[in-house]
């Protein structure tokens, strides 16, 4: 929030706390906290790096005297209006430590997985942790991905696939022995199994397995909610829409859901209100859910589309973590409207990155390549909301190449029409930068 607000350049950022017991959760790769713990720091490695979080000692720190108190007298002697001495020098020097979790800390959750070794007779019993388990998945990816895109590895490893193959859209790369989708996103700031999710076969066990806990995580929501989670954790299937639809279609619970639903009676229920308010509408609603359940439309008496509960509701199969302020859920049924657009503009983002920034990956033109604007071509410059006869010329003087070799944007020199009795230029000539598809090529520099 500082760094929207702050018209400030901002070369570096320090992160201090009195808490070794804090710096050993920041900088915990191994081990899951409790729910509390692990949401907030979850919320501190998001916004900022583990390195950039250091020690200070208590009788240093500034807030300490907020936690502990102080009298007035004291407080104008104290660094409570100044902090600490050491941010006054032109070195910032940070303490070197290594903080560790302690041994039976209560927000550390216990998990009792057991891998066994047997060596002739002996048998050793060791945890599995986080680490371990990703690269487990990753060698089951691996497997998977190797008995049905055997030849399209070995194509990949040596050149690109052609373009009547059914993977040629993704865009497929190898990246440490996965398969995985090139597509759009490589220089977007997600992580890689966001950018760049592995491809997994249709019919294979392991594609199954992970489908299942997909569902099992949406609560058996529907194919778009499941195929979204999918996408979500890192996972690209082949054909996906269809393979998730088949996978609902005989899952047993969502099955067993339908029929209850088929043989249930109509039924009219009635929640009083206290008046005609949205708040009012929006309590007696979660009401008629928590006594119900789940509603599948609600349609408003005076337009003709459909109104769903996550419209009203959710806006979401979770809630994520809120934007930089404290913005919670409660701020919807506030009079504060800043407050309501902060936490919906946050859930907006989160829908928007988990649902169709990741199916914007499929390359759906522009497969083979064409000709390319070069230097020195002239080149009509396209203009919104202005005719195409006043269109101005200009000439191409430098083109930015992109990491695969194709030209997207280029510097351009614009033509003036107006000149001196003597044919002099009266204005030194405008350079701008265009992208290609704002240029029409006119003549060609041979």
């Amino acid at each position: 929030m500082l760094k929207e607000e702050l018209e400030l350049k901002i070369d570096q950022e320090y992160f201090w706390t009195d808490s070794n017991v804090v710096l050993g959760y920041i900088n915990n790769e191994a081990r899951r906290f409790h729910v509390f713990v692990a949401n907030r720091v979850q919320r501190i490695r998001e916004t900022t790096d583990p390195a950039q979080w250091h020690y200070i000692n208590s009788d240093q720190n500034p807030a300490d005297h907020a936690s502990r108190g102080l009298k007035v007298s004291d407080l104008i002697h104290s660094n409570w209006l100044t902090g600490p001495k050491f941010l006054w020098e032109k070195d910032i020097i940070t303490p070197k430590t290594t903080p560790e979790l302690l041994v039976g800390d209560p927000e550390i959750r216990t998990t009792q997985v057991l891998q066994t070794k047997q060596l002739a007779r002996y048998k050793t019993v060791q945890p599995i942790n986080v680490e371990d388990m990703r690269k487990a998945s990753i060698v089951l990816i691996r497997l998977a991905q190797k008995d049905a895109f055997k030849d399209e590895m070995q194509k990949l490893s040596h050149g690109k696939l052609p373009h009547c193959h059914p993977l040629f859209q993704l865009d497929p790369v190898l990246h440490d022995g996965v398969l995985r989708v090139g597509g759009r996103l490589m220089k977007a700031s997600l992580p890689l199994d966001s950018k760049h999710p592995a491809i997994l076969p249709r019919d294979s066990v392991v594609t199954r397995l992970i489908l299942n806990y997909c569902h099992e995580k949406t609560q058996h929501q529907g194919r778009g909610q499941t195929l979204n989670e999918l996408r979500a954790n890192g996972y690209w299937v082949v054909g996906g829409s269809k393979v998730v639809a088949n996978h609902i279609k005989q899952c047993v619970t969502c099955r067993r859901n339908r029929r209850s639903t088929e043989m249930q009676k109509r039924a009219i229920h009635i929640e009083m209100l206290e008046d005609l308010t949205t708040d009012a509408f929006i309590n007696a609603l979660q009401c008629f859910i928590a006594i119900r359940g789940a509603v599948n439309t609600i349609s408003d008496p005076k337009g003709l589309e459909p109104l769903t509960p996550n419209h009203l509701l959710t806006m979401g199969t979770s809630v994520p973590l809120p934007p930089p302020g404290k913005f919670v859920q409660e701020d919807l049924y506030r009079r504060k409207r800043w407050r309501r657009v902060q936490y919906l503009t946050a859930q907006f983002w989160s829908r928007w990155r988990k649902e169709f920034l990741t199916n914007i990956t499929l390359r759906q033109r522009w497969h083979t390549p064409r000709a390319t604007v070069k230097i020195g071509d002239i080149v009509i410059v396209k203009e919104e909301g202005v005719p195409r006869n006043e269109w101005k010329l200009g000439r191409v003087l430098d083109v930015c190449e992109d990491e695969d070799g194709l030209v997207r944007k280029t510097t351009i020199q614009i033509g003036n029409r107006k000149l001196g009795k003597e044919g002099q230029r009266l204005t030194n000539p405008s350079i701008l930068e265009r992208p290609i598809h704002k240029l029409v090529v006119l003549v060609e520099n041979n």
